[in-house]
């Protein structure tokens, strides 16, 4: 807004250049050299004087200085002189330029001192310069030149201009030479103002111009002067106008202002400035002194009244938006009026939730304020003078690609709107050169920049309008709402600014995402604002006006819901082999924003996290984790519409985070365009189910926004593409990839892929599996057994993994039951196995797996709940940070004392070995009966012998066997006679023997 009135205001300096180039003046006073004497420029009223010459009288209209100080308002006339270093001649009959001849004047007339062309009909150029003839509608001055010791009064009319001119005046001089006076606007120090500029004038020898432009040209006041020309021969004393014709010739037109004055009551003051070129040393500027006007006063009565527009091209919830605003200005033509002020800062905050859509930085690039390719904003002073020091501006360079909307401007001092376009400015953080960019950079509006050129399109492209101004956006860093500031606007008028931002998929700004009312507001201050003065006083001025706009947001669910899309696959379905992970997540728009993850893979979905060297602290939280430790890559897509801007990350596997023996650090170098925001650190953690060692990944809150702009998540996509890390089940049952996705207003979505994989069968199951017991057994004591299950070494897609185990224990080897009953309560051991009572722990059990790098091992309990008869068997076993309870239902046959243990669901995990010892002691989980070292047994063994049944005991080989059955993940079944080894027997038949012989000696 603030751009479009600067445009504006552009287009008024050329005017005002146009009325002050005519102030132009003569000097008396000399000095040494070429250069000028004297330089002024003032409010002035016509007096009438009248001479008799010759017997006949003589009028002549004095234009005297007189207080005009209204801001805003137009005063009867502005006077400026110009008067060069002069010496006498040789010939002592007069005075010539010292020095050389003038050969280009440029005045820059003090800012907002403004002039309007189209106050008044304008000349033809053509007609002007050959016939030097122009209607009387059309002259808004007059103006003296001395040359040659003569004085000409001639008319300044008002010219159509040339192509590349903002506004002409032309000063007929007596059929000799005419004087053209060119506008424009100019920036000088930050700051625009008009300039006249006369280029070529001839070598004449003059040394004083005096122009006088009339505040209200069609005022009847002026018709005595209108089309009146007159002169004198210096070298008579005689009236200036001893020798007259014209005059009294009526406007015609309406009387509409042409001059303003300024309107900033606190200025430090009005000032005007002059340089000179010569013929004779063509190129070198010499600088003359500065004019003056008073400063402004009477700002407080002025009337400032702008109202503002909002339109957006959708008004659907959540969707990216094209957004028109249209500020308007009144700009009431009247003599007697002051004009409005001009504007000098706007801030206009756009409505909650309407925020910066990301996907505008697909594709965009930025504009840099200065340089080869820039919108050239700033530079030396030099810079602002073209080919024949005329003072130029010219039209920025920016890249198409920084485009984010047009622009257009409608001022009373140029026929048609002016048009330009509104640009994205290079950040002043994080680019080459600059400091990283933080925060608080988005919030002061270092991060989000903006730049608005008019005048270098359309209609006026080549008519010497060319205005840029710098704005900046600052965001809420919480909510993400906008405002937009452009402060010093050029004091030029405008009664229109339209600025209209890109829509369409990559438009910069995205609608809110609830419905309702959304609200614009503004707050516009103009240049007759209060303020201090360089004094240091208070000066009081018009109040600054809010004007706001509204429109409403629809097509809302209400309330706003949650159904993401959910995908999940690895991408090979071969059982057991190494494959790449895909895990995928997308939102709709309209739907609550993704604001966290819960991923929980089926059993048997693992990653050899063995052959990963994890990420510590500090750089997991830094994001400075070395690239051994990567895993995978994320992709995030963000912003509202079908084109939402996306950006790539790395994901690396990390040390236990919050609780959990592993972690993720997924890293994202935020770079989008010309952004460069820094690293993004999203955690997450990883736990492992203690009993199917399935793995749930647990994300932290998910950012909801960055450096002030929402990010509405439209999709997560993560590959886990690790060469030999991720592998698939053993199990080909159907299975499926399960999460839950919350939602920024508190949804929990519950959504699952479909997982399965093929091959099972051609896999192998061969597990080794063997047990051992001591013979040394006593009733004290009980018995021990030591059973070890091993694998062949580990390879994809080798070998399934066990899924089932049954155990059935000898008569030799009851369960002892005075341990059983020492069992622990599910509950006690569920809240904390290391609480259960001593007599619990019956064995200890260790484990070897390719999946990590360390060995796993723990302790075994009796686990009595409440529904069973007997108590579990639970294995606990832990190693680096991992723990699995693995839980084996016992039975005991009343009839038979057989024990058996079967371990029902045993995780779909490769393992090497396993080894479960149950030592002897006095919480043994066996006991002993018999002899186990015993080497035959006696069998009684019945016969029918002639009708009759014999029994007769005999001896027979004696072995402890377990009966065994191992069921794969695969399905495959094997069953086994175990033969329990024992140990220790040796000595003790040693022993016996040794017996043996002492009797038989003693016999």
């Amino acid at each position: 807004m603030s751009l479009v009135g600067m445009i504006r205001r552009a287009a008024l300096s050329l005017l005002l250049v146009a009325c002050t180039s005519a102030c132009v003046c003569a000097s008396t006073m000399a000095s040494p050299g070429f250069g000028v004497a004297r330089f002024t420029i003032q409010t002035t009223l016509a007096k009438e004087v009248t001479q008799v010459f010759e017997g006949k009288p003589v009028h002549e209209y004095l234009y005297e200085p007189y207080s005009f100080t209204q801001a805003a308002g137009h005063p009867y006339a502005v006077t400026g002189t110009l008067e060069l270093n002069s010496e006498p001649t040789e010939s002592g009959a007069g005075d010539i330029p010292e020095g050389g001849d003038a050969k280009d004047v440029v005045v820059d007339l003090p800012q907002g001192l403004l002039g309007n062309p189209m106050a008044l009909p304008r000349c033809a150029l053509d007609d002007f310069t050959r016939h030097a003839e122009c209607p009387a509608s059309t002259q808004v001055g007059v103006a003296e030149v001395e040359f040659n010791q003569t004085i000409l009064v001639e008319e300044i009319y008002n010219l159509v201009p040339e192509a590349g001119q903002s506004a002409e005046f032309g000063i007929p001089t007596g059929g000799t030479f005419n004087l053209v006076l060119t506008a424009h606007v100019v920036r000088s120090g930050g700051k625009y103002a008009l300039a006249l500029t006369s280029n070529g004038i001839p070598m004449r020898g003059s040394t004083r111009f005096t122009t006088t432009f009339w505040g209200v040209p069609a005022d009847p006041s002026h018709d005595a002067e209108r089309g009146r020309k007159c002169g004198t021969d210096l070298k008579k004393s005689v009236p200036v106008c001893h020798f007259s014709e014209g005059g009294g010739e009526p406007a015609g037109v309406a009387p509409v202002p042409f001059l303003t004055y300024p309107a900033d009551c606190a200025a430090d003051s009005e000032k005007a400035t002059v340089i000179v070129d010569s013929w004779q040393n063509h190129g070198s500027f010499v600088a003359g002194p500065e004019a003056t006007l008073p400063v402004a006063t009477g700002c407080q009565g002025l009337s400032f009244e702008p109202s503002i527009g909002v339109s957006p091209d959708l008004f659907s919830a959540d969707s990216p938006v094209g957004l028109g605003v249209d500020l308007q200005i009144p700009q009431p033509e009247l003599a007697a009026v002051p004009s409005t002020p001009e504007l000098r800062d706007a801030t206009v905050t756009l409505p909650e939730g309407l925020s910066v859509n990301p996907g505008v930085v697909d594709g965009i690039a930025a504009c840099d304020a200065t340089g080869p390719s820039g919108l050239n904003l700033v530079g030396p002073e030099s810079e602002q003078l073209g080919p024949d020091g005329e003072p130029q501006l010219a039209p920025g360079k920016c890249p198409d690609a920084s485009i984010v909307g047009e622009a257009e401007a409608v001022t009373p001092l140029l026929p048609e709107p002016v048009k330009g376009h509104l640009y994205l400015a290079r950040p002043l953080c994080g680019g080459a050169g600059q400091e990283a960019c933080v925060e608080e950079d988005a919030r002061d509006g270092r991060l989000y920049r903006l730049y608005l050129e008019l005048g270098g399109t359309g209609a006026l492209a080549n008519a010497g309008v060319n205005i840029k101004a710098e704005g900046v956006v600052s965001v809420n860093l919480a909510t993400g709402q906008v405002s937009s500031s452009f402060t010093d606007n050029p004091q030029l008028p405008f009664s229109d600014l339209k600025l209209r931002l890109n829509g369409g998929p990559r438009a910069p700004l995205a609608n809110p995402q609830a419905c309702g009312e959304a609200r614009t507001t503004s707050d516009l201050a103009p240049w007759s604002a209060a303020g201090a003065n360089s004094a240091g006083q208070w000066v009081t001025g018009t109040p600054d006006a809010s004007p706001s706009s509204f429109y409403e947001v629809s097509g809302c669910q209400e309330p706003a819901g949650l159904a993401p899309g959910f995908a999940a696959e690895m991408t090979s379905s071969r059982a057991g082999a190494f494959a790449t992970f895909g895990l995928d997540i997308t939102r709709k728009d309209g739907e609550q924003d993704l604001s966290g993850l819960q991923v929980h893979t089926p059993p048997g979905l693992l990653g050899m996290l063995s052959s990963v060297p994890l990420c510590g602290e500090p750089d997991a939280a830094r994001g400075t984790c070395p690239a051994a430790s990567r895993i995978g890559s994320s992709l995030v897509a963000s912003g509202a519409g079908s084109h939402p801007f996306e950006v790539g990350g790395n994901v690396y596997l990390t040390t236990g985070y919050k609780g959990a023996p592993f972690g993720l650090s997924v890293v994202t170098h935020a770079v989008a365009g010309p952004f460069d925001l820094g690293l993004i650190v999203v955690r997450a953690r990883i736990d492992v189910d203690t009993e199917s060692s399935t793995i749930t990944v647990t994300s932290d809150p998910l950012p909801q926004t960055i450096f002030g702009v929402p990010l509405r998540l439209k999709r997560i996509s993560v590959r886990i593409d690790r060469p030999g890390f991720m592998f698939n089940p053993t199990d080909c049952n159907a299975l499926a990839v399960s999460a839950v996705v919350t939602g920024a207003q508190n949804a929990a979505a519950h959504v699952s892929s479909p997982f399965a994989v093929a091959g099972c069968r051609d896999l192998a199951f061969k597990p080794g599996f063997k047990v051992s017991t001591s013979g040394r057994t006593s009733r004290r004591a009980g018995a021990s057994i030591d059973a070890k299950l091993s694998f062949p070494a580990f390879k994809p897609a080798g070998e399934a993994n066990i899924a089932r185990v049954k155990v059935s224990l000898p008569r030799q080897l009851p369960s002892r039951l005075s341990t059983l009953q020492k069992a622990c309560p599910a509950a006690v051991f569920t809240r904390d196995p290391s609480r259960c009572p001593e007599g619990s722990v019956v064995g200890i059990a260790r484990a070897s797996t390719p999946v990590l790098p360390v060995g796993l091992s723990g302790p075994a309990y009796f686990v009595s709940h409440g529904g069973e008869a007997f108590p579990s068997l639970v294995i606990v076993l832990q190693g680096d940070g991992v723990r699995v309870d693995v839980t084996g239902t016992t039975f005991i046959n009343e009839r038979t004392n057989i024990t058996s243990t079967t371990f029902k669901t045993v995780p779909d995990v490769p393992v090497n070995s396993f080894e479960l010892y149950l030592p002897q002691g006095p919480n043994s989980a066996l006991a002993a009966n018999g002899n186990l070292c015993a080497k035959t047994k006696l069998v009684t063994v019945k016969r029918r012998v002639k009708g009759r049944t014999v029994r007769r005991h005999v001896r027979k080989p004696f072995r402890l066997v377990m009966p065994t059955e191992f069921v794969g993940q695969n399905g495959d079944v094997i069953h086994r006679s175990t033969t329990i080894a024992v140990t220790g027997c040796a000595a003790k038949a040693a022993g016996a023997r040794t017996k043996l012989k002492r009797r038989g000696a003693d016999k």
